[in-house]
């Protein structure tokens, strides 16, 4: 899973004077643990990345083919069975609306409720129509 916006947040007295430089130094510590930094925004004393979240977009991604994947390999979900779409979008709409998903949580998750409300639910068929390559 993916998620999109994905924010922290941290406190400091200090005032950052050179936002680009700043952000340059962070990414050079974090990226051997894959993490961007994109932009910064000062929020109030009162904000906090996790719990001060109103909305969260998730992606889910299933590569269904025989080959596994290589360049995605820890980033999708690998099916090589066919999958069939119409089922799948069918049986997504179960999930909308407010529904307890305590089976779905970690055992040492800090959450206060397992109630959670999806208001959208998408299952489509993202593959790229390729284009016959012919080299001499």
């Amino acid at each position: 899973v993916h998620a999109y916006g994905q924010s922290a947040h941290f406190d400091t007295k200090k005032k950052i004077i050179n936002v680009k430089k700043f952000i340059y130094s962070l990414n050079f510590f974090l990226n051997k643990k894959l993490i961007s930094i994109i932009k910064i925004k000062k929020r109030s004393l009162n904000f906090h990345s996790r719990y001060s979240a109103k909305k969260r977009i998730y992606e889910y991604i299933i590569l269904n083919r025989l080959a596994p994947p290589s360049i995605y390999k820890n980033k999708v979900w690998h099916i090589r069975k066919k999958l069939n779409l119409e089922i799948m979008k069918k049986g997504s709409k179960i999930l909308l609306g407010t529904n307890d998903f305590s089976t779905f949580r970690a055992s040492n998750c800090y959450s206060k409720t397992p109630i959670r409300t999806l208001e959208k639910v998408k299952c489509r068929n993202n593959e790229k129509r390729s284009k016959k390559i012919v080299r001499y």
